[in-house]
């Protein structure tokens, strides 16, 4: 098969058992961003066409030597080049499928920025809304599944990277804000281990800067995060 065959279903579902990782990114991110479109309430229709999304947007790493796919260390120059192409393998392998627009968009286009760096067409001022809420499903689930050649990380960590994206212009800061939002208020009363061995709870979470919540620890004032210019990546042990 070459990258202009199209792909069914059967084909969809057999491929994606063969790649455990590629299969669980998959449902996750489709969860992902049907639940950021939960907290943008968006309408029920958005709302499953993103789980349809999230499903479909990595059809092209089928095309993907598995040799790059699953190499444990660095990709080179080349290698790199080779995987940036799944997006468009992706849009080619179901253009022709009877699918609706959004989730060919989203197979082409997850990678897009709106600064321009992404890619593969490097286009910034004409990514769908849904497109811009499942980039940020696919970067979160990325940042905190394991893989060959990473370990996964924490939440805290995927939601400063999150943020720091947002505010340089690369995810929509629309989308960003209001899910960092949803996580960081998910996890009040839940218990956190800092650093210097101490426990904290999540007091306050400041609209617009939620990974910078004030804590209540154990034996000692509350303390703000934000006036620190701290995140809590950086006082939790994670």
């Amino acid at each position: 098969m070459d990258t202009r065959d199209n792909i069914s279903l059967i084909q969809l579902k057999e491929q994606l058992s063969q790649d455990e990782y590629l299969y669980q990114h998959s449902l996750n991110v489709g969860l992902v961003a049907k639940r950021i479109g939960q907290v943008l309430y968006v309408s029920k229709n958005e709302q499953n066409m993103l789980a349809q999304m999230g499903i479909f947007h990595n059809v092209g790493k089928f095309k993907i030597d598995p040799a790059i796919l699953n190499k444990p260390g660095r990709l080179t120059g080349e290698e790199y080049e080779t995987m940036k192409k799944h997006p468009q393998y992706g849009y080619n392998l179901l253009k022709d499928a009877g699918l609706p627009q959004e989730i060919l968009l989203g197979t082409l286009m997850h990678h897009e920025r709106l600064d321009g760096t992404g890619y593969p067409n490097k286009v910034s001022s004409h990514i769908p809304f849904l497109v811009r809420i499942l980039s940020v499903a696919d970067t979160f689930d990325a940042i905190c599944s394991r893989r060959v050649y990473k370990n996964n990380r924490s939440i805290f960590f995927a939601v400063d990277e999150l943020i720091k994206d947002a505010r340089q212009n690369r995810l929509d800061i629309d989308v960003v804000i209001p899910f960092a939002n949803y996580l960081m208020k998910a996890l009040k009363e839940k218990k956190i281990p800092l650093r210097n061995g101490k426990t904290a709870e999540i007091r306050h979470v400041f609209p617009d800067s939620p990974n910078q919540p004030i804590l209540e620890v154990e034996g000692y004032l509350p303390l703000n995060l934000k006036e620190s210019g701290l995140t809590l990546l950086q006082v939790a042990s994670v």
